[in-house]
């Protein structure tokens, strides 16, 4: 992973979803819920997190205590949005379908060695679901342990 810009992470107990997934779905729950509250816009939380925390998180994290220099930063490598009570998922579920139909961008994630998948959240969840079974059985049989 490290070869190929990646930083890796230990994940000491099997749990549905992935490490960085379940740290931004749950910035995005909060987010989703202040906007269903009537608390704020789609437009502030965005801009909060853009220009407010976001540029911390990238130098430091939530829990570190060292601060690694911008090399060490890890990328995106995935984005699905879960099951959710909020109204805006459906609307981002729709608007992340119709990027993922831009030649420009599909060529750009394939050739980060991204798969393309598209659908609904309920399907992603499902995936996910299933993915986690699946593998686990893997890693358990095999007596894989994190290095």
């Amino acid at each position: 992973m490290t070869a190929c810009g990646m930083v890796p992470v230990t994940v000491k107990k099997d749990l549905p979803g992935f490490l960085v997934n379940r740290l931004q779905h749950a910035l995005s729950r909060e987010a989703f819920a202040m906007v269903d509250a009537g608390i704020c816009t789609p437009e502030d939380i965005d801009k909060a997190v853009r220009f407010g925390f976001g540029f911390r998180e990238i130098a430091a994290g939530p829990a570190m205590n060292n601060s690694p220099t911008t090399s060490q930063c890890p990328k995106l490598c995935g984005i699905g949005l879960f099951q959710s009570r909020s109204s805006y998922i459906d609307k981002l579920n729709a608007a992340a379908n119709e990027a993922l139909k831009n030649p420009q961008l599909r060529e750009l994630m394939l050739s980060q060695g991204n798969e393309i998948g598209g659908g609904n959240p309920a399907e992603f969840t499902a995936l996910i679901k299933s993915d986690a079974s699946k593998w686990s059985v893997v890693v358990k049989s095999a007596n894989i342990k994190p290095e």
